[in-house]
């Protein structure tokens, strides 16, 4: 790739000046910490909820409960999965969780219980790609390199006007602009790309390169953007009661494996024992669901007729203790359906 046309002088000044100003200098992944160990662990936990969480949320609901339980490496390879994913609950795609389990548990047989400090190494890693894996080399153990995400892709693609480029011409292009402050640096463009040069709605007025941007008049054209199909599907879900116990399935999909919900009911209006709750919306991926919620009691198993214990036999699904139902790593989709059945169940 040719060097790109760019003043490097004002382009940095500018950065680091707003940076200075502006930037989220407060995050505490962002805070000094003298164990560097220590520091690229939490880096790392940062980086692996932040990649389908927004900042807010991350922070009011998740990342400090997440330490508090898991404060190392060790402690994360130590614990069972099913509190791991208890303890993720409400951040959805749950096999990051796994993978960082399944990575605490590498470190500690092969890299003493601590991240290792090299880049081909961070990214042999379960769930560790490129971006991240510069991540924790740049903030975790203060490295310099030159990485990555979709904020800095974006906010580089419409400084230069690039409408589909490809992976190899962006880290081209990231290496001639790389900066010997990489920590700095990579903060500085990932605060503009989350805060200014927005996805939706830049604010290309106040925006620290706006003299250098080749896209300020047509921001919204890079990168161009590939369309992605919605599917639009209804589910019912049965909340089949059987005393002070309810039957859940152990989910076997990727998406959700190893977490509870509810039976799926093929044709609810053909078992006469269900009776209609209520409904509400769900999203995932490029799903949109449409849940309706079905429930039945019975006071022991034998009074549950053929047609529903079938499905119940099918889907392998098992009887819990409503009591201890906390102790259990839900979907999301569960948890929902239990929102809207609190009085019932």
């Amino acid at each position: 790739m040719k060097s790109p046309i760019i003043d490097k002088e004002s382009f940095y000044n500018n950065v680091f000046t707003w940076y200075k100003i502006h930037g989220r200098k407060y995050l505490p992944w962002r805070l000094e910490e003298t164990n560097i160990e220590q520091r690229a662990y939490k880096v790392y936990v940062s980086e692996i909820m932040l990649q389908q969480t927004q900042v807010q949320r991350v922070l009011e609901h998740f990342y400090f409960q997440f330490l508090e339980k898991f404060p190392n490496l060790k402690s994360l390879a130590y614990a069972l999965e099913k509190d791991i994913l208890i303890a993720w609950h409400g951040l959805g795609y749950y096999n990051r969780a796994r993978n960082m389990h399944k990575t605490a548990q590498i470190c500690l047989m092969q890299h003493n219980a601590t991240l290792p400090q090299n880049l081909n190494a961070l990214k042999a890693l379960p769930g560790i790609g490129k971006y991240t894996a510069g991540a924790i080399y740049c903030f975790g153990f203060l490295k310099n390199t030159y990485f990555f995400d979709g904020n800095i892709k974006r906010l580089l693609c419409r400084l230069f006007a690039l409408e589909n480029p490809q992976e190899k011409e962006l880290e081209s292009l990231c290496a001639e602009l790389s900066h010997r402050d990489s920590f700095t640096y990579h903060q500085s463009l990932l605060d503009i790309g989350a805060l200014i040069c927005t996805a939706k709605k830049p604010k290309c007025a106040i925006c620290p390169l706006y003299s250098l941007c080749a896209g300020k008049n047509n921001p919204m054209l890079y990168p161009q953007k590939k369309k992605i199909p919605n599917h639009k599907t209804t589910l019912a879900l049965g909340v089949i009661i059987v005393k002070d116990s309810v039957f859940l399935v152990q989910s076997q999909r990727k998406l959700y494996l190893g977490l509870y919900n509810f039976l799926e009911i093929p044709h609810p209006h053909s078992i006469h024992a269900l009776i209609y709750q209520d409904h509400f919306k769900h999203k995932y991926t490029n799903y949109s669901l449409h849940i309706n919620i079905y429930k039945a009691y019975f006071k022991n198993i034998y009074e549950i007729p053929q047609n529903l214990y079938k499905i119940i036999t099918v889907q392998n699904a098992q009887l819990y203790q409503i009591s201890s139902l906390h102790t259990l790593p839900f979907s999301t989709l569960a948890s929902k359906a239990f929102h809207v059945l609190t009085h019932e169940i």
